[in-house]
């Protein structure tokens, strides 16, 4: 396999301006930073990684979540794993990238620890010898494994350490020793739920070890994990390329799974060169329109039970948001289709953005496009299917803990994930693939470069990138150009640009490129037949007056579970069709620190998606 597109390590990118300021808010603000203090007893008191590894003899154990029946419990015995390596998973990349010294020590320390924990034969993971490697039905092996050596790896990308990449390689290969190619069958168990189905993506590990090495052993193995999960009636099968070549199936499981699921698809297409499940990718893609919402969410409240997307009747979840991004930037490495980042930049800037509060301080668990009311059991529940009998998870909370504490760790992750991103290499040179203010260092011909780019973007439509180097090198600069750009400018020329690139191949040394996108607001139609509109990536939308409660306070009032819901009894507004959105730069907006223009669609003034809480997004025409 030879991919066109390839990700620098971590470390070479680092963000700058709005994004970095919302780091560091969330490192010393807000949930990123204080998680461990507010669920300590998930994150800090049980050490399933170490001393408090499971053995046969556990039965229960607090979980994060109110249980409904005890046995219904005991399978989610994994399940602070989850929580903590997904945690740490955020703290560690914002810690390196925006922290102070203090919190890049604790870093140090956990990075330390975790070391630490490896036992001799190189097992790094949750459960004793009497459990390890031998469960015959619901557990986390893999997924565990998977959740920390992310952390792992996302600590080798920004230091290098070598060390810490050997522990990653250790573990992998006792696991690949272990469950063999060919004979083994870690898939093959009985009432599988939700950690067998994560420990799919035991693949991403895989995935990241085979672009540091070049080792196709590591993708063999992710190709047979694939092929194995596909073997089988497991919990959630949307990926399984039986049901995606069957024309009439629609997707039915946990939506995290079914979203994150994409890359091992993706990894095993392109590894093994299979055309069957190129096909299977190509079924996959071709049912996005069903699923995807107008900011970007693909739909899920928790499960998809069959529905497709209604932006108020069908919701998502915060963790689907961030599986949902990584998955698309695997898809967009192997494919080197930069229009995929399309709808990165529309799940960053406006789903997660917009699932967010305004204020940083909690996320929606579960969040709708029009959302009319955030009251917990607020949202879809009366619209129809649901797997629970009490719904809690349509409000703003730092935690979500009566549900799981699993979309806030995973709120923590989503940036910097999308930083790490934004920059992206192939074999002529560099591409800007993410816009966003940034910096970037690199090496090219053995010349240092450096990349960096002011902007306010999305707030502003466009970048100014200064690039540097230590003397005179040639490569080509390839700009992405959003699929909403009427047209580019660079230094004040109209640039034309084809199949959304722009390339520019010359000797480079001190160079400034202000690149202006050209656009007007535009009017969309979703898949109900109701309209939306955008300016640019931004999705606005019409904030509607809202009430608040404090349902619960957390650390002498820092954080709070909040439900919100219209002051005033709220009726969806029609349009007229023949309205058209108009950009109002009178009236601006202040966001993340700038002040943006709001959208006129004949009385109504819409906001960035964004800033608001309660809003309605479509529009039914008359």
């Amino acid at each position: 396999m030879q991919r066109t597109l390839h990700s620098p390590l971590s470390g070479s990118i680092v963000p700058t301006g709005w994004i970095k300021k919302q780091l560091e808010f969330d490192l010393n603000q807000g949930f990123v930073g204080a998680l461990d203090a507010l669920v300590p007893d998930l994150i800090l008191d049980d050490d399933i990684y170490d001393k408090h590894r499971l053995t046969s003899a556990d039965k229960a154990k607090d979980v994060g979540a109110v249980a409904q029946d005890a046995d219904w419990e005991v399978q989610y015995l994994w399940w602070n794993s989850e929580t903590q390596s997904n945690w740490w998973d955020g703290y560690v990349r914002h810690a390196l990238l925006a922290g102070n010294i203090e919190q890049q020590q604790k870093v140090e320390d956990y990075i330390e620890a975790v070391l630490a924990s490896q036992e001799e034969d190189g097992y790094l993971g949750i459960y004793a010898p009497d459990l390890r490697y031998q469960a015959t039905g619901e557990n986390g092996e893999l997924w565990a494994q998977a959740s920390l050596l992310r952390v792992l790896l996302g600590y080798y990308e920004h230091t290098k350490r070598q060390d810490v990449l050997d522990a990653v390689i250790r573990s992998v290969k006792l696991t690949m020793d272990t469950w063999p190619i060919g004979p083994s069958q870690p898939f093959n168990v009985k009432d599988p739920y939700a950690g067998v189905g994560h420990g799919l993506v035991y693949t991403d590990v895989l995935d990241r070890l085979y672009d540091y090495t070049k080792d196709r052993g590591y993708l063999d193995y992710a190709n047979f994990l694939y092929l194995d999960y596909s073997r089988y009636e497991l919990c959630d099968n949307d990926i399984q390329w039986p049901k995606l070549l069957d024309e009439s199936y629609r997707f039915q499981g946990h939506a995290v799974h079914t979203w994150e699921h994409l890359r091992p698809l993706v990894v095993s297409c392109y590894a093994s060169q299979c055309s069957l499940l190129r096909e299977g990718l190509d079924a996959f893609l071709k049912r996005l329109p069903n699923y995807l919402t107008p900011s970007g969410a693909p739909i899920g409240d928790e499960f998809i039970l069959g529905k497709y997307v209604d932006s108020t009747k069908v919701g998502y979840e915060y963790c689907s948001l961030q599986e949902w991004l990584d998955s698309l930037i695997t898809l967009t490495k192997n494919t080197g289709d930069l229009a995929w980042l399309d709808k990165v930049e529309n799940v960053f800037y406006n789903a997660a953005l917009g699932a967010r509060h305004p204020d940083g301080k909690g996320i929606a668990y579960l969040k709708t496009d029009n959302s009319y009311s955030m009251t917990g059991d607020a949202g879809c529940h009366e619209y129809g299917d649901s797997v629970h009998e009490v719904q809690t998870r349509y409000k703003y909370s730092p935690t979500h803990q009566e549900a799981a504490v699993c979309c806030v760790p995973n709120a923590g992750r989503i940036t910097p994930y999308f930083v790490k991103s934004m920059w992206m290499e192939n074999e002529a040179g560099v591409v800007k693939a993410l816009y966003g203010p940034s910096l970037f260092q690199t090496t090219i011909s053995d010349t240092k470069v450096e990349f960096e780019e002011v902007s306010s973007y999305p707030l502003e439509l466009g970048s100014t990138i200064y690039v540097r180097s230590e003397k005179q090198v040639e490569f080509t600069l390839t700009l992405r150009i959003p699929a909403w750009v009427d047209s580019v400018s660079i230094n004040g020329k109209s640039t034309s640009f084809s199949n959304g690139t722009l390339e520019i191949t010359q000797e480079w040394c001190e160079t400034t490129l202000d690149i202006q996108f050209s656009t007007t607001p535009k009017s969309h139609q979703d898949e109900q037949g109701e309209r939306y509109f955008t300016y640019g990536p931004v999705l606005y939308a019409l904030p509607i007056e809202a009430e608040q409660e404090i349902e619960r306070e957390f650390l002498g009032g820092q954080f709070a579970d909040r439900k919100y819901k219209p002051e005033n009894e709220y009726t969806p507004l029609t349009l007229n069709r023949k309205l058209e959105p108009v950009l109002n730069e009178e009236k601006p907006v202040p966001l993340n620190g700038h002040k943006v223009p709001s959208l006129n669609v004949g009385k109504l003034n819409l906001r960035p998606i964004a800033e608001t809480i309660l809003r309605q997004v479509t529009f039914v025409e008359h």
